[in-house]
């Protein structure tokens, strides 16, 4: 299957090769997405970073032709320096998400890097995100309300799961509707993959990712954590 995230972290036990998390090479991305074509561009986002469709053998996740192989979604960031440490640092955080995955986490299939870009591999989502079905005048239908429910319940216990692990970092991370994802049957998937320490910036800019901050945040300045989630 090539190279994997578990075989570079010596403290970790030994796992199979089937569930590391795949080292991609630009090549098979570029082959997987045809060359980050147009055609294969969509509206499911990893925040404001839309993403690009593409192809991969399920069993080998080789690149495979449209239409033939697992769907996934493909997404570059820009770094404005050499990761080094901050890498270091972000691998050992996807190890630990790999081996302690939420249900409501989307699943993050693999990575790539070239010199300062990073290609991020994860599960697509045909229902794009939340963001597409409450706010935009194109949205393809009201959400039920019972649905709408269950998405808030499975964002809340995901979010009490992420903030149990990693309450520091998270303190500076806000969730927003883009960032919720939907199954084919609605159900609510949070992406997130750690990024917030990389210093990345978004396509065709040079401006730094800023994090949305609600309105009662900036007004107090204070963020609770529950420890009974």
């Amino acid at each position: 299957m090539g190279n994997c995230l578990s075989c570079s972290t010596k403290q970790l036990d030994s796992i199979s090769a089937e569930e590391c998390v795949k080292v991609f090479t630009v090549a098979e991305l570029k082959k997987a997405t045809k060359d980050f074509s147009k055609e294969m561009v969509r509206g499911e986002r990893f925040g404001s970073h839309v993403r690009v469709r593409g192809y991969i053998n399920p069993k080998t996740l080789s690149p495979a032709k449209e239409g033939v192989g697992m769907v996934v979604a493909v997404k570059r960031f820009y770094m404005f320096k050499d990761l080094d440490q901050d890498l270091q640092d972000w691998l050992i955080d996807l190890e630990f998400l790999r081996r302690s995955s939420h249900p409501s986490l989307v699943k993050l299939i693999g990575y790539g890097l070239d010199r300062r870009r990073l290609f991020i591999v994860a599960e697509y989502f045909p229902n794009g995100s939340l963001e597409n079905h409450i706010y935009r005048e194109t949205r393809p239908r009201s959400l039920p309300w019972k649905t709408r429910l269950n998405i808030s319940i499975g964002v809340a216990q995901c979010l009490a799961f992420l903030h149990s692990w990693k309450k520091t970092s998270l303190s500076r991370r806000y969730l927003t509707a883009s960032k919720i994802l939907l199954d084919l049957e609605f159900n609510a998937r949070v992406s997130y993959f750690g990024l917030e320490n990389l210093p990345y910036y978004e396509e065709g800019t040079h401006v730094p990712s800023l994090d949305y901050a609600p309105p009662e945040y900036i007004l107090s300045a204070l963020v609770l954590y529950c420890s009974r989630c």
